[in-house]
C-alpha cells in the first residue's frame, strides 16, 4: 500500500513538474516576445529620429540656398537700377546731342564739319544707348530667372518643413501610443 501511495505521489509530482515546466516555457515565450517588441520599438524610434535629422539638414541646406538666391537677386536688382540710371543719362545725352545736331545743321556751310562730328558722336552715343538697353534687358531676364529660382527654392523649403512636421507628429504619436499602452503588441 505504501508503494502505491509512493507511486501515486511520484506521478503527481511528475505531473506537477511537467505543468510547472510548461508554464515556465510559456512565461519565457511571453517575456521573449515583449523583449523583441521593445527592441523593435526602439529601432523604429531611432529610424524616425534619423529621418527627422536628415530632413532638418536638408531644410538648412535649402535655407542657405534660398539665402544665396536672395543675395544674387538683390545684386541683380541693384545692377538693374544702376543700368536704368545709366540708360536715363544716356537718353538725356542722346537728346542733347540730337538738339545740338539739329542746331548745327541749320548753321552755315563752314559749320558742316562740326555738324558731321556731332553726328558721329550722336551715332556713337546711340550705339552706346543700344548696348546699354541690351544689357538692361539681359539683367531683366536674369532678375526674372532668379525670382523663379527663388520661388522654387521657397516651395522646396515649405515641402521640407511639412515633411519635418509630419515626421515629428508621427514620432510624437508613436511615443504616446507606446507610453500609454495604445501600441499593439506582437503575439
Amino acid at each position: 500500500m505504501a508503494i502505491i501511495v509512493l507511486i501515486n505521489f511520484n506521478q503527481m509530482a511528475k505531473t506537477q513538474l511537467e505543468e510547472t515546466l510548461k508554464e515556465s516555457e510559456a512565461t519565457n515565450r511571453i517575456v521573449q516576445t515583449k523583449r523583441q517588441d521593445k527592441i523593435d520599438e526602439d529601432e523604429i524610434l531611432r529610424s524616425l529620429q534619423v529621418e527627422v535629422d536628415v530632413l532638418k539638414a536638408e531644410s538648412i541646406a535649402s535655407s542657405q540656398s534660398l539665402q544665396k538666391a536672395k543675395t544674387r537677386s538683390k545684386v541683380a536688382a541693384e545692377e538693374f537700377a544702376e543700368k536704368t540710371k545709366q540708360l536715363d543719362l544716356l537718353q538725356s545725352r542722346a537728346e542733347d546731342i540730337r538738339k545740338q545736331l539739329k542746331s548745327e545743321k541749320n548753321t552755315t556751310l563752314s559749320k558742316e564739319k562740326i555738324s558731321q562730328n556731332a553726328e558721329d558722336r550722336f551715332n556713337a552715343r546711340e550705339k552706346e544707348l543700344k548696348d546699354t538697353k541690351k544689357k538692361n534687358e539681359d539683367l531683366r531676364k536674369r532678375l526674372f530667372q532668379e525670382s523663379q529660382n527663388m520661388a522654387k527654392l521657397r516651395e522646396k523649403e515649405l515641402g521640407f518643413i511639412a515633411e519635418i512636421k509630419s515626421a515629428q507628429v508621427s514620432s510624437l504619436q508613436f511615443y504616446k501610443r507606446r507610453r500609454f499602452g495604445f501600441y499593439p503588441m506582437h503575439a
